[in-house]
């Protein structure tokens, strides 16, 4: 679980950790984790490294992020079955809350990032502050952030005038030797190339906004900074069916270094009405040569405006099943996507 959890490389030593442990879990008998997963509403038969990164590894942090770690601990070790469900469901509600937070702390971050920065062309690192937010979810909503805006993001939550930042990057660029360059503004820090954490004085966050946009400017090419889908292979819509399913399947488990094949078709014509569901996910349905592949798009629900009943795209998108009680179907999971003229 921590090795699919931490989004290492699912690749030697932790390919064969990820694949065994998954086994493992599927068949386990830890009290704890079964309880967590049955309140998660996941299928246990069906546990792949996506329930893990989605699903249990989310509830797990949660209790650190919103009170005390000590609550999964003791969930993870606990002997009694009646004691496991207590603890998952006392987990389950703090997720909640943690969930409510990230989304309004998006929302504010993202009206600052709005106001404070008009031309994005020209802006090279976002550093956004505030007095009001948590400081375990501000990671969470800075990788968010990254995702919108394609820039390393910095999120301070300042406390009596002592900050607790959290900072993210995309993937070309290394925020920890950025950090490293303006050590002399922090209080303390760490971290990695693409995930930081820190401490800093709130009378120093000019000079060190200051200092850390100089150096993201001189170390940043921002014409490099999203690049293109790497599409494996061209398919179409008939092609897809529950043999390709297992075939690409005993590929899993799927993660860095391994990630699920991604598909390109073209001249596909949306066939139903597209619509968002839970945070911005769009959901539509494309049919070709009389075949057709529902689809959702995570954090793509903004193309929903663009998108029309019959209009023609061209889609890239990964295959995996719809796992819905006892009824599993194929669903294309949208990466991108170009609207012909």
């Amino acid at each position: 679980m921590g090795t699919i959890a931490d989004i290492v490389p699912l690749t030697d030593e932790n390919r064969i950790f990820a694949h065994i442990g998954l086994q493992h879990l599927i068949n386990m008998k830890n009290l704890g984790l079964n309880a967590l997963i049955q309140i998660s509403g996941l299928n246990q038969k069906n546990l792949d490294s996506n329930d893990i990164v989605f699903g249990i590894a989310p509830r797990i942090n949660a209790a650190g992020r919103m009170g005390s770690a000590a609550l999964a601990v003791n969930l993870l070790i606990s002997r009694e079955e009646k004691e496991s469900e207590v603890l998952a469901e006392v987990i389950e509600r703090q997720n909640s809350l943690r969930q409510q937070l990230d989304q309004r702390t998006f929302y504010e971050a993202c009206e600052i990032i709005e106001k404070k920065y008009k031309d994005l062309s020209k802006t090279s690192c976002m550093v956004i502050s505030s007095d009001d937010w948590h400081p375990g979810v501000i990671g969470i909503v800075a990788s968010k952030l990254v995702e919108k805006y394609y820039r390393p993001v910095i999120m301070i939550s300042f406390k009596e005038g002592f900050g607790s930042g959290s900072g993210r990057s995309p993937g070309m660029f290394d925020l920890f030797g950025a950090l490293k360059h303006t050590e002399h503004n922090l209080h303390s820090f760490g971290g990695h190339k693409y995930a930081v954490g820190f401490t800093i004085y709130q009378e120093y966050i000019d000079r060190f906004e200051n200092d850390l946009n100089r150096y993201v400017s001189q170390h940043l090419d921002l014409n490099e900074i999203k690049p293109p889908v790497k599409v494996d292979h061209e398919l179409q819509l008939y092609d897809i069916d529950d043999m390709l399913m297992e075939w690409i399947e005993r590929f899993a488990p799927f993660g860095p270094g391994n990630s699920r094949p991604i598909f390109v078709t073209r001249d596909v014509c949306v066939c139903s009405y597209p619509y968002t569901v839970g945070r911005n996910h769009l959901k539509l349905k494309v049919i070709k040569d009389g075949v057709t592949l529902d689809l959702i798009g995570y954090n793509l629900g903004d193309y929903v405006s663009l998108v029309k009943k019959d209009s023609l795209l061209d889609i890239v998108y990964t295959l995996e099943y719809n796992r819905f009680g006892a009824q599993n179907s194929i669903q294309g999971k949208l990466k991108d996507l170009r609207l012909h003229p």
